[in-house]
């Protein structure tokens, strides 16, 4: 039966009784899979939780799966009124000084939001091992040694003599240029691109919040 709401479950003697739209159904197991509140367009619409407080069940604290996050960093923040997406990038993720994980995917900014499969798996690893004050650590150019990162930011500067015209030339969307422009201009402009590239390979982000990505 598809595309039928379900409105509750109750116990009865052997098993349950699903009451939905059209019809009930009783049965001797049942599987909740609906999902929380972060993809609305599947139908996680958060109905778990209604259905745990209807049935008494005993639960764990609900924590984000798809989770995007509010920076908080002057040096992620897209002024444009579209997304700007960057791939790949690599995030490490680390309770104090120890490695939990690292993940690899897409990068989207949305004014001061971050968000993307990159930023979902981090998430995710961090709400595993029950991190409540977890540190991101954003390579930007994982395919890029520091040193070719380096010669190419040097390159492109001698060329353009701008740094936001020199990181888009690399590859950063506009949005992020801007943004980041800050982070590395008195490395750049001090001939020091070899610290510019490391401060692009690795930009820390602490003290952010975690909202569900509603879609």
């Amino acid at each position: 039966c598809t595309n039928c709401g379900v409105r509750s479950i109750e116990k009865i003697d052997g098993g349950w009784r699903v009451k939905c739209d059209a019809l009930s159904i009783d049965c001797k197991n049942i599987v909740i899979a609906t999902g929380g509140i972060s993809y609305p367009k599947t139908g996680s619409t958060g109905d778990v939780t209604q259905f745990a407080e209807q049935l008494e069940l005993k639960t764990t604290e609900w924590k984000t799966a798809l989770g995007a996050i509010d920076a908080n960093s002057r040096f992620f923040y897209n002024k444009m009124t579209t997304e700007c997406n960057h791939f790949p990038v690599k995030i490490k993720i680390l309770n104090g000084e120890t490695k939990i994980g690292e993940t690899l995917g897409n990068l989207l900014l949305y004014k001061a939001e971050l968000s993307g499969s990159a930023i979902f798996d981090a998430v995710r690893l961090g709400n595993r091992a029950d991190l409540k004050h977890p540190t991101f650590v954003i390579d930007l150019f994982p395919e890029l040694p520091e040193r070719v990162l380096a010669q190419k930011l040097a390159a492109q500067y001698a060329r353009i003599k701008s740094v936001k015209g020199c990181l888009n030339a690399i590859g950063l969307d506009h949005g992020y240029c801007e943004s980041l422009e800050p982070l590395i201009e008195n490395a750049m402009a001090g001939g020091d691109t070899p610290t510019a590239a490391k401060m692009l390979k690795s930009i820390e982000l602490n003290h952010f919040s975690i909202h569900p990505a509603k879609e």
